[in-house]
């Protein structure tokens, strides 16, 4: 088994790791990987932010348990780009995980559908930009009812 490896934002390397313990622990999340690369279902699962999460503590979990890190933590892990690349280093795992000969089929598959990394970073575009539209909306506001309140800047 072949360990890959992802960077995060910070510059912090992660040992991607796929074996049946955790392919156990993605199921526990909900992610089948018996029909990963033919379900459109399994596909968009992990198109969606909390998933790509759930796989990251299942494929990183011996890293997060060593480093001793809480989900509050873990946040900071995943921004942007980063959650992009480590989706697409999981999988590479995954796909090593299996036989020589489905492997190829697998690979083949993959990039048969590789229209679903663009879905993802749409998706994940969008939910950040309204992350941040709400964020700069509740800073307007609370600037705002300061400075309705009666406070002036001086």
């Amino acid at each position: 088994m072949k360990i890959k490896i992802w960077k995060d934002s910070a510059g912090r390397e992660w040992q991607v790791k796929c074996d049946v313990v955790t392919l156990g622990r993605c199921e526990s999340y909900g992610i089948d990987f018996a029909n990963l690369f033919t379900s459109k279902a399994t596909q968009r699962k992990l198109s969606k932010p909390p998933q790509v999460y759930a796989l990251f503590k299942a494929l990183c979990y011996r890293e997060i348990e060593k480093r001793k890190l809480d989900d509050e933590a873990l946040v900071e892990v995943f921004d942007r780009a980063g959650c992009l690349a480590f989706l697409d280093t999981a999988i590479e795992a995954l796909i090593e995980f299996f036989p020589p000969e489905l492997q190829d089929v697998a690979r083949r598959v993959r990039k048969a559908t590789a229209d679903v990394m663009p879905l993802l970073r749409q998706e994940w575009m969008a939910v950040l930009a309204t992350v941040e539209d709400k964020l700069a909306k509740l800073v307007t506001t609370q600037s705002t009812g300061e400075n309705s309140s009666g406070s002036s800047a001086a």
